[in-house]
């Protein structure tokens, strides 16, 4: 909680707060058997974030549910289709492990709730990609003076989310489907939105894993 004197801190909008997305609706997506991607990885984060008293240093925004149009920056109509197929079809059977398990045990798992929880996490990340973009305009447009040139700085934003989705790719093809627990490409469909806006010419990506690159 110490002062911020660096130059990244002086142009940042006085009384700006982080935003963190973060939606509860996530935890809907869960599994009748054990795995690795439980339903509480992301409310734990949260809910620690929480007790340690950190939340309110940041505005909490619940994100929005990621379109088709947005999905389509990146997937195709054929996997979309694909991972609502999959999810009705786990609705209707939820027990059949071999249905909601397509690539095995402890491979990625479908749900009644997959595809509105993927969304949600997509969604999540979209709204944080464009918010810095928008308030970065925005803190830009309003000068602290009128002799300040500056480029003013927007307050950072993350992303709470799961299911998780840099392993997923493009279409239900093999080497490019929904896998690693992932089913949409959320930080890909992120800068597929800001691409096709305008509102960036560039987007650099840093994926942090074992599989880095995979499907992202």
């Amino acid at each position: 909680h110490g002062s911020c004197s660096s130059t990244a801190c002086r142009a940042m909008p006085r009384g700006a707060k982080p935003k963190l997305y973060y939606n509860p609706e996530m935890s809907t997506h869960t599994h009748p058997w054990a795995h690795v991607e439980k339903r509480t990885r992301a409310s734990d984060v949260y809910e620690h974030l929480d007790r340690a008293g950190l939340l309110g240093s940041v505005q909490v925004l619940p994100g929005h549910s990621a379109s088709d149009e947005e999905l389509r920056t990146v997937h195709t109509q054929r996997h979309i289709d694909e991972v609502g197929r999959m999810t009705a079809a786990a609705r209707a059977d939820p027990t059949n492990r071999e249905l909601c398990e397509p690539d095995g045990p402890g491979g990625v798992y479908y749900s009644g709730h997959a595809d509105a929880a993927a969304r949600l996490a997509c969604g999540c990340v979209i709204d944080a990609a464009v918010g810095v973009l928008q308030d970065s305009k925005n803190a830009t447009a309003t000068r602290a003076s009128p002799g300040d040139k500056a480029r003013r700085r927007a307050p950072p934003a993350f992303a709470i989310v799961r299911p998780p989705g840099h392993h997923a790719g493009a279409d239900p093809t093999d080497g490019h489907h929904a896998e690693g627990f992932c089913f949409y490409n959320s930080v890909a469909v992120a800068a597929g939105v800001v691409l096709a806006s305008g509102d960036a010419q560039k987007v650099a990506i840093l994926d942090w894993d074992v599989h880095h690159g995979n499907g992202t």
